[in-house]
């Protein structure tokens, strides 16, 4: 985590990490640009609604899940708004091409227009239809 906010400082943002899902707030989440869940999930009707709120404002959303876990964030995440909706899970595991779709992003800076990524698990999305 120390390299983690060392990177950022550099980079001129700043970077927090909690395990304390109580953060997920209205107060706590009204400066943040992203969230990343590392194989949890909000477990509380509270934090559920702060984070509904947060993304209905423009709030970015990343989830790493283990296996074991996603199921329930899968649950979970049929509740929240999200602007693209999960399709179907690709199994068994595969290398597969990625194109950058947007390369002015700061998330994918120095990173090829195509590439091959390493065996993977992918899913498809669609555009959620209002």
């Amino acid at each position: 985590m120390r390299r983690l906010g060392a990177y950022a400082a550099a980079q001129g943002y700043s970077f927090a990490a909690t395990s304390d899902w109580d953060v997920l707030s209205d107060a706590g989440l009204k400066d943040v640009r992203l969230v990343i869940w590392l194989n949890d999930q909000p477990h509380t009707a509270a934090q559920r609604d702060a984070f509904r709120r947060y993304m209905e404002g423009g709030g970015a959303w990343l989830v790493f899940t283990s296996r074991l876990q996603q199921r329930r964030v899968a649950l979970v995440s049929q509740r929240l708004p999200r602007r693209r909706r999960l399709r179907r899970q690709h199994w068994p595991s595969l290398p597969g091409r990625v194109n950058v779709d947007d390369p002015g992003h700061p998330t994918v800076k120095n990173v090829p227009a195509s590439f091959v990524a390493p065996i993977n698990e992918w899913y498809s999305w669609a555009p959620v239809r209002a």
